[in-house]
């Protein structure tokens, strides 16, 4: 999924500009993985070239989804800490008037531990089932979803990732200072950070290169890293978007070496984004999973689909002192046819990328821009 979610990135900057930015290639993984699992011909080759697996992988990449879903991260517990929590939840929801494939239910809830429930013509009262559950499994950081069921509505996929931690150490506020913006302008912005003159339990990670440097910040169980990739230039956020790809971001992995002493300041912050991908996807040579077909015979028989409704994510993001909380929430609707002791000083005063990894498995649960702050309380 690695080069899907970097064209995704990049479509989103070129349909949006360069406001705040927050989605997970980790739930569309999951929600393509879904589909995989019931798909055929030429909609299968394209999920799994959107996959970047093989056909002699797909069982072992099921196998190793199943694994991630249903693991729970490693747990450190004290008096006052909390530990990190990921959890994901999937569904299906599909018109009772339809059959679907016992073998699909049963890789669904295998594989997905997925929630399966048949809806009948009373599609505001199953719009509102649906949210409830989303809002449920995203700790109610999702309310609701931009999905509109209408009659053509055959059957709805949904992922829903939650994610909580605590950092190693415990952020202060720093006052109200200038954030400068791509134009050129400044904003006044809500700071927080840490100062680190000897080692103490804050962990963090480093490096830089000609024109930017990095910094990740773990989470008390170092499962978790927020990682900030921060231009030298204030304006320096488009260059460095140029340079960064799949293969850039595997190789700067292994630069990160940790530090003990180290000054930085990083923006409080808070971003909610709707992501309809379904012209995106079209754009991202996946056009034919909007064309109708029998690709889905493994989950419908031989009915004739009118292939994907809509692609859709809604995320939400929350950067405070203590940790972070961040959900997301996937759905793809089926129609019918119809170093060393040196300091380090960080200072986030201007846009950068960043991305929030599970360092175990070196997947980036969400990506975004930040280049507008946005001040919570």
């Amino acid at each position: 999924m690695n080069h899907f979610s970097h064209q995704l990135l990049r479509y989103q900057i070129e349909e949006k500009g360069y406001e705040n930015l927050i989605f997970s290639p980790a739930s569309f993984e999951v929600i393509f993985a879904m589909l995989l699992a019931g798909s055929q011909g030429a909609t299968r080759q394209l999920l799994l070239k959107t996959l970047e697996i093989s056909e002699n992988e797909v069982s072992s990449f099921l196998q190793n989804q199943q694994t991630y879903i249903h693991s729970s991260f490693s747990e450190y517990r004290s008096p006052s800490d909390e530990p990190t929590i990921r959890k994901f939840a999937n569904g299906l929801w599909f018109r009772s008037t339809e059959q679907i494939r016992a073998s699909y239910q049963g890789d669904l809830q295998h594989y997905f531990s997925a929630h399966i429930q048949p809806f009948d013509s009373s599609l505001e009262k199953t719009q509102q089932q649906i949210n409830h559950w989303v809002n449920t499994h995203t700790n109610q950081l999702i309310p609701s979803l931009p999905l509109v069921l209408d009659d053509a509505t055959i059957a709805v996929l949904i992922n829903a990732l939650h994610l909580k931690t605590t950092w190693s150490y415990e952020l202060t506020p720093r006052s109200i200072g200038d954030f400068h913006l791509l134009d050129g302008t400044t904003q006044p912005c809500r700071y927080m950070g840490l100062k680190q003159d000897s080692p103490t339990s804050a962990e963090a990670l480093y490096f830089k290169k000609e024109n930017f440097h990095a910094l990740a910040y773990l989470s008390i169980d170092r499962r978790i890293a927020l990682t900030m990739y921060l231009p030298f230039e204030k304006d320096g956020l488009p260059q460095l978007l140029e340079e960064i790809t799949p293969e850039s971001l595997k190789a700067w992995d292994d630069l990160f070496e940790p530090i003990e002493v180290f000054d930085f300041k990083i923006p409080k912050f808070e971003i909610a984004s709707d992501l309809n991908l379904s012209q995106i996807t079209k754009k991202m040579g996946l056009a034919a999973l909007f064309q109708p077909s029998q690709d889905f015979a493994p989950i419908f028989g031989d009915k004739t689909l009118q292939g994907f409704g809509e692609v859709s994510q809604a995320n939400k993001i929350y950067v405070h002192e203590k940790g972070l909380e961040a959900s997301a929430a996937s759905f793809i609707a089926l129609t019918l046819g119809m170093s060393s002791a040196t300091k380090v000083y960080f200072k986030a005063t201007h846009p950068f990328f960043y991305c929030i990894k599970d360092l175990a498995t070196n997947q980036a649960l969400f990506q975004g821009i930040f280049t507008t702050p946005t001040n919570p309380q």
